[in-house]
């Protein structure tokens, strides 16, 4: 499965995938929140990247988020099943893509698909406080923030 807009391309992951992804998530200031694609080294990457091609994705998504002109892989978008009909959503980009549209274009693109082609009715975003980038994103996304200590949690209704 893929989606794409003029922007970015949402597809799913592929071996090649695997020195660019740690490129990206070596970084200290994406690491430092990361909970599900920590890779400490370019063998964890691949081992990471070759897991999520094997993967059964009936209850989740994962997307390499890649510049729709270049291909180049510039983050990740994914989406766990976390109660019957609720995603938990995890987003990153790499350093030198931040500021560039790509995590809200690939939310945009992602969000109008659950809307359209799912049953899921809410999605949430665990944010943690000081992660000021995701903050601004969800905000400028209109998704509302709930409440949270540590972490804030964002949600968004998809069906009424």
């Amino acid at each position: 499965m893929f989606l794409q807009s003029s922007k970015v391309l949402l597809r799913s992951f592929s071996p090649e995938d695997a020195d660019q992804y740690y490129e990206i998530a070596c970084d200290d200031s994406i690491r430092k929140y990361l909970m599900y694609f920590y890779t400490k080294t370019p063998d964890d990457s691949v081992r990471l990247i070759n897991d999520l091609c094997n993967c059964d994705f009936s209850n989740n998504f994962w997307f390499a988020v890649c510049d729709s002109r270049t291909g180049e892989l510039v983050g990740v978008l994914a989406a766990f099943r976390t109660f019957s009909l609720v995603l938990e959503i995890c987003f990153f980009t790499g350093k030198k893509y931040r500021r560039c549209g790509y995590c809200i274009n690939a939310l945009e693109l992602f969000i109008n698909y659950v809307k359209e082609n799912t049953k899921y009715a809410s999605l949430f975003f665990n944010v943690e406080t000081t992660n000021a980038s995701s903050h601004a994103i969800l905000r400028r996304l209109g998704i509302s923030i709930q409440d949270g200590q540590e972490y804030f949690v964002y949600s968004l209704h998809t069906r009424k």
